[in-house]
């Protein structure tokens, strides 16, 4: 039972805008993240409409989404591709805006409940980061 999997403050990050209502863009850092020099430039990146600005882990076979969701399941398998790309939660920049034309927070709602009996997913707060951000 490693808290890193179980604790609520996890799952604050999907209600960020709720948070943050005034926000058009926020830089959101995990708690392990070590800032070594000014982060400002991050707030004027064009992210073209996307949600989510974030670093891609794909060059591991590791972090695709086969390895996070189980696409034996039909609910997974129709609607995710297997060898998409994870990206790395630790640091991303969300354009709120986007967010919330997205319906972010209400998808992430979705799947918690389609994962009620945990057959889509095991623990975490990663895999519904990526089917809530897909596309």
């Amino acid at each position: 039972h490693n808290p890193k999997y179980l604790s609520i403050l996890n799952h604050l990050r999907f209600y960020i805008p709720e948070i943050y209502p005034a926000l058009d863009k926020v830089v959101f850092l995990d708690d392990d993240v070590v800032v070594q020099k000014d982060l400002t430039p991050l707030f004027s990146i064009d992210l073209h409409g996307n949600v989510n600005g974030a670093v891609e882990t794909c060059l591991e076979t590791f972090h695709r989404y086969h390895k996070y969701l189980n696409f034996s399941h039909p609910k997974i398998h129709s609607h995710f591709d297997p060898e998409a790309c994870g990206w790395a939660f630790g640091m991303n920049v969300f354009d709120l805006v986007a967010w919330k034309n997205a319906n972010v927070t209400s998808r992430y709602h979705y799947w918690q409940e389609q994962n009620v009996d945990r057959t889509l997913w095991k623990l975490g707060t990663l895999p519904p980061g990526l089917l809530s951000f897909y596309g």
